[in-house]
């Protein structure tokens, strides 16, 4: 399942429920690492090695796996140094589901 996941990397550009599911992920998952213990250094490498395969040998797009890799480091630093960085990443996931959002033609703004 998880393989499945790396073979098929996605920004869900019109998807804002599995955008946020996917985002909520990548912020949990490094701080869930951390927690059982797992060297920081380690956890760190493997978020680059994971986004570096998408790119490369999975088709993926540059611009979703800085952003995955984004959420992954404010999850590292709402662990280590504060958890207000979680604060700052709410806003930033709210920003992307309501792109994602308008893009789905879900949020008209008349003009």
């Amino acid at each position: 399942m998880l393989f499945d996941y790396l073979k098929t990397p996605t920004g869900y550009k019109k998807d804002w429920k599995r955008y946020a599911l996917n985002q909520i992920g990548h912020f949990v998952l490094p701080i869930f690492a951390l927690w059982l213990g797992v060297p920081l250094f380690f956890v760190i490498a493997m978020m680059i090695v994971i986004e570096v395969i998408q790119l490369l040998l999975f088709d993926g797009e540059a611009w979703d796996c800085v952003e995955d890799f984004a959420f992954e480091m404010m999850g590292v630093l709402a662990f280590l140094v504060s958890p207000w960085f979680t604060l700052g990443t709410a806003l930033y996931l709210l920003a992307g589901a309501l792109r994602r959002y308008s893009e789905a033609g879900c949020l008209e703004v008349s003009r």
